[in-house]
């Protein structure tokens, strides 16, 4: 049987049980009534029985009137009618009855004698005996009366006994009935529910267990599913979600696994990846422990992308799993090898009694001396190295990698040969660089920017002819900083951006007001970093800042070192042709320093070459720069480009140019980088440079 039709039929049998229930008890209820009322009757009766007694004996000593024996008469009557109503169940109420009947006709015959004509002296003599004078006869009609009066109260005593004993049996009846009932009820109730609960409990007890036996870890546990009922059907839905849940479980520790492969394992080489290295170090210091001579090892292949070149990007991954299995191999079995980039490997060497540090690392670098063996092509490939030792002070792991990164990046760029090791002063100065790069973020939100003008003058009459605009930053604790001070950070933190933006702005706006004020300034030239050609559109924040300060495109002139020429790409070319068409001057500065090629003159649209003031400076000692000055003025006419000299610092150097042929320079014998206040005292009184000294 299902539980709900079972829990249906429980609760319409209680239902049922409780509606017998209450019947019963109405019915019990009336019936005690009932009987109380016929006992109140009869006890009502034999009390106006007692009351004919008293009053057939007044009749009998004193007469009465025709009125109160009627009404003697007629209660007579109604008394022996109630009790003629007990006469089929009880015989003494027949007894009674005829008890009454007897009285009522001594008392008639009595009544009749006394009615028959009597003298007026008989009369007389009667009215005036007293109740112990009476006569004979009614001595003894009164004895007659008084006998059936005693047979009446004793028929009446039985009746009344025999009432109350019936009632009393009746009550213990109807007490054992409602009690029976209400016994049977309570126990078929608790049959019903013992059974509920039997079908419930057992079910409900294997399911809590399953469940408290998955939760302690057993994942394999199931409910046992008796029957076909509703706590069947529910242990075998959980069972279900059991398996489910199992299967799913099963998925995420696959989906896991491949995750942690993919988070803490490279996917080329197989060896750990950047955070599983971290993650393999800190475990490996937590079970045995610092060791000071422990050495980590970050390494960088040499030119690597040649090999996708030469030979394709599969010889290349090739090559990189070539080099992890090689590190291991040299490393031993205690070491941790991971892949931490591109061509990047980083070896943890934990210490040996057998084998010094230097020996090991040098064991590292002889792995790239034999060529690499790839699909029957030989590559020769070398590396360079930046280590650093635990020592004594603790650091966490990732720091420790940093240190290496560090001194590998320092020699990479510094050319210090093929291993370089990590110093406190390293971490000085990246420390340095980072309190700059916060610095700078600060200095843009604080407007602690300025621009200083250096002015291009006219060589041979000192006119202005134009300017520069430098940056300068007003730091609030060191003071005014030059831009050798924060313009590389600022480029490698990307932040060359915003500032360049700021200074292309705060140049134009002051062309603007100098315009404003009819001053002739000649062209504004600003520096541009390579920066700011590599993200976003360069030409559009040119523009956009020409139009906002309404000027014409060739008032101002672009600065380009020959550093944009080290990452020469068509989108470079596309860019500074675009300026060009706008109307903007392009000038290429520090000429013959860098990455000085004919080629590059010819193929990128300059206006006007700047020549280098190591050039400038050393062109009346030394023949050979004084023929650079030369051959660069001729090949700026060449290329139809105006030549603007740097570092003027002398009269006589001014001299030597202006026998070159050369019209406009620039440098500090006529004026030092001015403030914008000076700038402009300098553009309204039109004073030629150099300023006569005081």
């Amino acid at each position: 049987m299902r539980l709900i039709h079972l829990s249906i039929a429980s609760i319409v049998f209680c239902l049922v049980g409780l509606v017998v229930l209450a019947v019963v008890a109405v019915t019990s209820i009336h019936r005690m009534e009932t009987k109380n009322a016929e006992i109140a009757e009869l006890l009502e009766l034999s009390k106006r029985i007692d009351d004919i007694s008293a009053a057939s004996d007044s009749l009998l000593l004193f007469g009465a009137d025709p009125d109160l024996w009627e009404a003697f008469q007629a209660d007579l009557r109604r008394i022996q009618e109630r009790l003629e109503r007990f006469d089929t169940s009880y015989p003494n109420a027949a007894q009674g009855a005829r008890q009454i009947a007897l009285i009522h006709e001594v008392l008639r015959s009595a009544a009749a004698s006394d009615a028959q004509p009597a003298s007026p002296e008989g009369s007389r003599s009667s009215r005036a005996l007293s109740p112990l004078d009476i006569s004979a006869r009614s001595r003894i009609i009164m004895n007659q009366v008084a006998g059936h009066g005693i047979a009446l109260d004793q028929s009446l005593d039985r009746l009344v006994r025999k009432r109350r004993e019936d009632i009393a049996q009746e009550s213990r009846w109807i007490t054992g009935t409602f009690a029976g009932s209400a016994l049977l009820f309570g126990g078929l109730c608790v049959a019903a529910f013992g059974l509920i609960h039997h079908r419930l409990g057992g079910p409900a007890h294997s399911i809590a267990q399953t469940v408290n036996r998955v939760r302690r870890g057993n994942p394999n546990a199931r409910a046992q599913i008796r029957g076909t009922d509703e706590m069947a059907m529910l242990a075998g839905s959980i069972n279900d979600l059991l398996d489910e849940q199992q299967q799913a479980q099963a998925r995420l520790d696959e989906q896991q696994q491949k995750l942690n492969r993919l988070a803490y394992d490279d996917q080329l080489t197989g060896q750990l990846s950047r955070n599983g290295f971290i993650r393999a170090v800190t475990e490996r210091l937590q079970m045995e422990g610092w060791q000071r001579a422990t050495t980590m090892v970050m390494l960088d292949i040499d030119d690597q992308w040649n090999i996708n070149d030469a030979h394709g990007y599969a010889s290349g991954d090739a090559f990189l799993v070539r080099v992890g299995e090689r590190l291991m191999s040299a490393a031993g079995e205690n070491a941790l090898v991971g892949r931490v980039g591109g061509d990047e490997f980083v070896v943890f060497l934990p210490a040996n009694d057998e084998t010094s540090a230097s020996e090991m690392r040098s064991a590292l670098g002889a792995a790239f001396d034999a060529p690499f063996s790839l699909s029957g092509l030989s590559v020769e490939a070398n590396a360079h190295f930046g280590y650093t030792e635990l020592g004594d002070r603790q650091r966490e792991p990732e720091t420790v990698l940093r240190e290496a990164e560090l001194a590998l990046f320092h020699g990479r760029e510094n050319a210090g040969g093929q291993w370089f090791a990590y110093t406190e002063s390293l971490y000085e100065t990246t420390r340095q660089r980072i309190d700059i790069v916060q610095e700078l973020r600060n200095a843009l939100v604080n407007d602690e920017f300025e621009l200083h003008f250096h002015p291009k003058v006219v060589l041979k009459t000192g006119e202005v002819a134009g300017c520069e605009a430098l940056v300068r930053w007003h730091h609030p604790e060191r003071g005014l900083q030059s831009p050798a001070v924060f313009v590389e950070i600022a480029e490698q933190s990307q932040l060359m951006i915003p500032i360049g933006e700021w200074v292309l702005n705060e140049a134009c706006r002051h062309l603007r007001e100098w315009h404003d004020a009819g001053f002739n300034v000649g062209h504004m030239a600003v520096n541009v970093s390579l920066v700011q050609f590599q993200v976003g559109d360069f030409t559009q924040t040119v523009r956009d800042a020409l139009e906002r300060h309404r000027l014409p495109p060739n008032a101002l002139t672009l600065e380009i070192t020959e550093s944009v020429f080290a990452l020469e790409s068509a989108e470079l070319l596309n860019q500074l042709r675009e300026l060009r068409e706008l109307g903007v001057r392009l000038s290429l500065d520090d000429f013959g320093t860098g990455y000085s090629s004919l080629m590059y003159l010819q193929k990128y649209p300059f206006d006007e070459i700047k020549i280098d003031k190591g050039f400038v400076r050393d062109m009346l000692e030394d023949r050979y720069s004084h023929a650079i000055v030369r051959i660069v003025m001729n090949l700026a006419e060449t290329l139809e480009a105006s030549v603007i000299p740097e570092g003027v610092e002398t009269k006589a150097m001014q001299d030597a140019l202006i026998a070159l042929g050369c019209h406009i320079g620039q440098g500090f014998y006529y004026s030092v980088p001015l403030e914008s206040e000076d700038f402009r005292w300098l553009l309204d009184h039109r004073s030629p440079l150099p300023l006569p000294r005081t």
